[in-house]
């Protein structure tokens, strides 16, 4: 069952179409955050700071509050590096998604 999730869940992340990488990050267009078994947790975007890796096949962002998974395209980019990212923050039912909008380095 958590295979099948995240499966469809990664396939729902990537059909959106976000492109996120450092520096050169373009916003979905017309897409509606939508993935199997997530809810739009709030309309606006929101910001989140941390490292960003890789666990599996998905793409993290470990804060000093939370794991998140980060949806879009692009993303191998900031693999390692501390980041602020700006997205649209979906809930799930064990694991919540940001769908990246922008992602800034932090020196």
């Amino acid at each position: 069952m958590k295979k099948t999730f995240a499966v469809l869940m990664v396939a729902g992340i990537i059909g959106m179409g976000t492109t996120a990488t450092a520096g050169d990050v373009k916003p979905a267009k017309d897409a509606e955050p939508a993935v199997a078994g997530k809810t739009i947790a709030a309309e606006t975007q929101q910001t989140f700071t941390g490292m960003v890796n890789k666990a599996g096949e998905q793409i993290i962002l470990s804060t000093d509050e939370k794991t998140y998974i980060l949806g879009g395209s692009g993303l191998e980019k900031i693999v390692g590096k501390k980041v602020t990212i700006t997205g649209t923050l979906l809930k799930g039912e064990t694991i919540d998604t940001i769908v990246v909008e922008k992602a800034e380095l932090i020196s």
